[in-house]
C-alpha cells in the first residue's frame, strides 16, 4: 500500500514538484519515497528530496511513497523499472495473482530482480500492453510510463478500492495522485464546484468521475487513461460487472461461493508484516475472521471491534456489535480487542476531514478512523468485510424497494391513510417509536413512484425541492444547472430491463461502493498507514455472484440468503440470523449531546451567511426539525456540518499538513 503522484508537462517540470506532492501524502507511505523524472533520453532518480541531480527535470515525473508489505527489502523500491529501463511504474495496492503472472512472464523470458508484486506490472506491460489490466487481480491505482511510446498510462482497479484523482494545471501540465491534497500542493486551486456540492447534498457523496472540487476528476473504477504529449485521451473501460445469462439458484451457487470466499481470504493473507481484521460480529466479518483463524493456526488472528454507549444506542439504529462479537470471541480462539467509541470528536474532526479530501457525510468514517488508529500500533494490514452488502444483497433498502412495490398495489385511500399515519409519528429522539417513524417515513416518502425513482429516493437526503429551498440566491445563480442523478442514471441505463434487484445492486456496486464506502475506508486507514483489504470484493467472489439469481440473494424479506447458506458451516447460527448490522456511528445521540455546540457554531446564521451557499432560515429549520423530533434530519445536519468543515479545511485553508486545526 502506498501513495503515488504523477506530472506530465508540456514543458519541463522539476522533480521537486513531485517531492512537494509526496510531502502531503507521506502518511500513505512512511517506509520510503522516490521520484523519477524523464526528459528525452535522460532519467533522473532520487530517494530523498535533497538528492536532485541535473537530470531531475523532465516532461514526466513519477513519484511514490512506500508502505512496505510485500518484499520489505530495497528491491521492492519504487519507482520501479524493467531490465531495459524503458517501462517505469508507480503503484498503490496489491496484486493477488502476481505469483502465477510472474511464472508466466518468466516462461516468456522476463528476468525478475525482486520478490514484489509490483515487478509483474513493468514486465506485464512489456508483454501485454493495455491487456495487462484485464489480467491482474487485486486492488490498485497505478501509473506506467512507457518511454518508447512516449505515453503515461493511469489505471484503477475493477471496483475502485484504491483512489486516483487527476486535473489539468493552468500551464497545461497533467497531474494525478492518490489524494486530492497532492494535486493542490502542485498548484491546482481548491475551488468548490457548485454541481459537485449539489451531488453531495443529494447523496452524501459525489459520484465518480466528479468531485466537489472544480476541475478535479476521479478515474472511474475499471478504467485506464492514456496521457501523451498533447494531454490525456478519454478514459477507457477495461472491465465491467456482467450478469451471466445462465442464472442459478441458492443450492447450486452456495458451494462455489464458499470455495471462492475461502480462496479470496486465503490469497489476501499474503503479507510480510502483521495483519489483523475489522470485526463487527456480523456475518461478513465473522466469516472472514473464521477463515483467517483456520488458515493462520496455530497463530491467532487479531480482531478489532468498536462499540457504543447504551445512551448513544438509544437514539440510533446503529447495532450493538459488542454482544455478537463477544459471543464469537467466547467460542473461537482469537486475539479479540474492543473499544468504546466516545463522542469526543471535535479535536479529531479536522484530521478526518483533511484526510478524507472529499466531503463525505458518513459517520462510519469516524469509527474506521478510530479502529485504524488503535490497530496502527501493532499492525500494517487489516482485512474488512466491506462490500458484502453490495455483492450479496444485504441492504435494508432492497427490502424497502420490494415493500414499496407491494404498497403501490393497495387502494389509493388506504395508501393515503398509511402515509398520514407514518408522517404523524415522531422521527427523532430516544426509543423505538422514533426509529419506527423515521424508517416508515423514509420508506413511504416516494413509495408511490415506480422503480428506479423510488429506489433513488432511498439514497437521497436533500431532494430537488429541499435543495432549491436551501440554496441562497447567489449560489443558485452560480449553480446554473446541475444533474445529480445523471451519473446514476447512466449506470442504470446499462442494465435496463434486468430484474429490479440486479439493477439496484449494480448501481450500488458502481456508485455507492466506490464513491462512499471504499473512499472513506481508504482515506481513514491510510491516515494511520494501514492497508485495508476487502476479500469479499475479490474477483473469485464476483465471478460466482455473477451467476446468482435475484431469488438467491433475497427471499421474502430475508437478505443475503446465498451468503448465509454458504457460510452455515463456519458462522454461528446466532450471527447468521442476526438482523442487519451496518458499520456506522451513533451520530444522533452525539448531535443531541456533545456535538450540539458544534452545530450551533458551524451552522449558526452568521456562519451560514458568510459562507453564502445556503439560506440560513432553511438551515435553522433542518436543525429545529431534528431537535423537536418532527423529522429525522440527523444525517442532513451531518452533511451541512461536513460541508462547512470541508470549506474551512480546504477552501479557507484553516489546517496544517497533518489536518491539525480548530474550527472558527
Amino acid at each position: 500500500m502506498c501513495g503515488i503522484a504523477v506530472i506530465v508537462g508540456k514543458s519541463p517540470v522539476r522533480a521537486a514538484e513531485g517531492w512537494q506532492m509526496l510531502d502531503t501524502i507521506r502518511h500513505r507511505g512512511p517506509d520510503g519515497a522516490g521520484v523519477v523524472a524523464f526528459h528525452e533520453n535522460r532519467v533522473g532518480l532520487s530517494r530523498t528530496a535533497d538528492d536532485e541531480p541535473a537530470a531531475m527535470a523532465g516532461n514526466v515525473v513519477l513519484a511514490h511513497v512506500r508502505l512496505a508489505i510485500i518484499d520489505l527489502h530495497a528491491t521492492g523500491f519504487q519507482p520501479m523499472t524493467d531490465e531495459t529501463s524503458s517501462v517505469w511504474v508507480v503503484f498503490n495496492g496489491e496484486i493477488y495473482n502476481y505469483r502465477p503472472l510472474r511464472t508466466e512472464l518468466q516462461s516468456r523470458g522476463h528476468v525478475f530482480t525482486s520478490a514484489s508484486d509490483t515487478e509483474v506490472l513493468v514486465h506485464g506491460w512489456d508483454e501485454w500492453g493495455e491487456g495487462l489490466f484485464e489480467r491482474i487481480e487485486g486492488m490498485f491505482a497505478l501509473a506506467i510510463h512507457d518511454r518508447t511510446m512516449g505515453q503515461t498510462v493511469l489505471a484503477r482497479d475493477r471496483l475502485g478500492v484504491k483512489p486516483l484523482y487527476y486535473a489539468q494545471r493552468q500551464d497545461g501540465a497533467f497531474l494525478a495522485a492518490s489524494e486530492i491534497k497532492a494535486l493542490l500542493a502542485a498548484g491546482i486551486e481548491a475551488r468548490p464546484d457548485p454541481a459537485g456540492i449539489a451531488s453531495f447534498l443529494t447523496w452524501r457523496w459525489v459520484p465518480d468521475p466528479d468531485t466537489a472540487f472544480a476541475g478535479i476528476k476521479k478515474l472511474e473504477p475499471g478504467h485506464f487513461l492514456v496521457v501523451g504529449a498533447d494531454g490525456p485521451l478519454e478514459p477507457c473501460c477495461y472491465w465491467d460487472f456482467e450478469y451471466e445469462r445462465t442464472r442459478k439458484g441458492v443450492e447450486e451457487v452456495s458451494d462455489n461461493l464458499r470455495t471462492a470466499t475461502e480462496a479470496a481470504v486465503t490469497r489476501q493473507l499474503m503479507s510480510d508484516v502483521p495483519l489483523g481484521a475489522f470485526f463487527s460480529g456480523g456475518i461478513d466479518s465473522t466469516a472472514i475472521v473464521e477463515i483467517m483463524r483456520r488458515r493462520l493456526s496455530p497463530n491467532l488472528p487479531t480482531c478489532f471491534t468498536v462499540g457504543f454507549s447504551q445512551r448513544d444506542l438509544a437514539y440510533d439504529v446503529v447495532p450493538d456489535d459488542l454482544r455478537f462479537a463477544r459471543l464469537y470471541a467466547g467460542r473461537a480462539p482469537i486475539d479479540y480487542r474492543e473499544a468504546l467509541l466516545e463522542p469526543k470528536l471535535a479535536d479529531a474532526l479536522p484530521q478526518v476531514i483533511w484526510h478524507m479530501d472529499e466531503p463525505i457525510a458518513d459517520p462510519a468514517a469516524l469509527s474506521a478512523f478510530r479502529i485504524c488508529e488503535a490497530a496502527s500500533q501493532d499492525f500494517t494490514v487489516l482485512l474488512s468485510g466491506m462490500g458484502g452488502d453490495e455483492i450479496f444483497g444485504g441492504y435494508p433498502r432492497y427490502v424497502a424497494t420490494k415493500l414499496a412495490s407491494q404498497f403501490r398495489r393497495l387502494p389509493s385511500p388506504l395508501r393515503h391513510v398509511v402515509r398520514r399515519a407514518a408522517f404523524a409519528m415522531p422521527a427523532a429522539g430516544r426509543g423505538r417509536l422514533p426509529r419506527l417513524g423515521r424508517n416508515a417515513q423514509k420508506l413511504l416518502g416516494e413509495a408511490n413512484l415506480p422503480f428506479p425513482t423510488n429506489y433513488l429516493s432511498l439514497l437521497t437526503f436533500f431532494d430537488a425541492t429541499a435543495r432549491s429551498n436551501l440554496y441562497s440566491r447567489d449560489f443558485t445563480a452560480a449553480l446554473e444547472s446541475s444533474a445529480p442523478h445523471a451519473s446514476l442514471e447512466r449506470h442504470l441505463e446499462r442494465v435496463k430491463g434486468l430484474h429490479w434487484l440486479d439493477q439496484a445492486m449494480y448501481l450500488d456496486l458502481k456508485t455507492f461502493l466506490p464513491a462512499l464506502n471504499l473512499t472513506y475506508m481508504d482515506k481513514m486507514s491510510m491516515a494511520h498507514s494501514i492497508e485495508v483489504r476487502v476479500p469479499l470484493l475479490d474477483e473469485h467472489v464476483l465471478k460466482v455472484m455473477s451467476h446468482a439469481s435475484p431469488e438467491a440473494k433475497i427471499q421474502g424479506y430475508r437478505t443475503k440468503i446465498l451468503f448465509k447458506n454458504a457460510t452455515r458451516q463456519i458462522v454461528p447460527k446466532e450471527i447468521r440470523q442476526r438482523g442487519k448490522a451496518g458499520f456506522g456511528a451513533p451520530i444522533r445521540g452525539w448531535l443531541v449531546h456533545e456535538l450540539g455546540p458544534l452545530v450551533d457554531d458551524l451552522l449558526s446564521a452568521d456562519t451560514v451567511r458568510r459562507r453564502g451557499i445556503f439560506n440560513s432560515n432553511q438551515v435553522d429549520r433542518v436543525v429545529a426539525d431534528f431537535r423537536s423530533g418532527r423529522r429525522d434530519t440527523a444525517l442532513q445536519i451531518w452533511q451541512l456540518l461536513t460541508l462547512e468543515m470541508w470549506h474551512q479545511v480546504f477552501v479557507d485553508s484553516k489546517t496544517s499538513r497533518n489536518g491539525a486545526a480548530a474550527f472558527r
